[in-house]
């Protein structure tokens, strides 16, 4: 990661201009005044707030905080158990391998939130699945290529069958984006 200042960054200037585009387009659509440089500021004090939280300074990139189930300011890899779950992605990247997640003949349940970061979710084709996506203002990728910008989207596999053993996972991404992969 190259060190430097964060107003510099790719982060920055990407939340900057989404939220930028988002009040140009409620304020045509909906004639709704979008006050995007106060929104972004908020953003911003509470980005660097989490910053000095977890050690870091403003103006030096770090690793960020990663843990098995945590990824803040970071990128991480995880192969997911049935334990932790619950996963956490925020202003940063992370992959998740729920391809072995499912014990034969049980359920299992997990929920991801992802906030201003990046997910990739890899399951396994001959796992069923139904995937409940809430995105605002995000971008949310189910198997079969469906793309949920805005909204409550409910995905299931074709092996999923209501009352049978199957893998439920419930996201929430906000001003991020999700991909699920078969």
């Amino acid at each position: 990661m190259r060190e430097g200042c964060m107003l510099f960054g790719g982060l920055f200037w990407g939340i900057l201009l989404i939220l930028f585009g988002v009040s140009i387009l409620l304020k045509i659509f909906f004639h709704i005044n979008f006050p995007v440089f106060k929104l972004f500021f908020g953003f911003l004090l509470i980005y660097l707030g989490i910053k000095v939280l977890i050690g870091g300074s403003c103006c030096k990139s770090n690793r960020g905080y990663q843990d098995e189930a945590n990824t803040l300011f970071g990128e991480s890899r995880v192969e997911c158990t049935q334990k932790p779950t619950e996963y956490n992605v925020a202003f940063g990247k992370a992959t998740y391998d729920m391809t072995s997640i499912l014990q034969p003949g049980q359920s299992a349940k997990c929920k991801l939130n992802v906030l201003f970061g990046t997910a990739s979710v890899k399951l396994s084709p001959d796992i069923p699945v139904e995937i409940v996506l809430h995105s605002a203002f995000a971008s949310a990728i189910t198997p079969d290529g469906s793309t949920i910008p805005f909204g409550t989207y409910v995905y299931r596999s074709p092996r999923f069958k209501a009352g049978e053993p199957a893998l439920f996972v419930e996201c929430n991404v906000v001003f991020g984006s999700v991909t699920f992969t078969q």
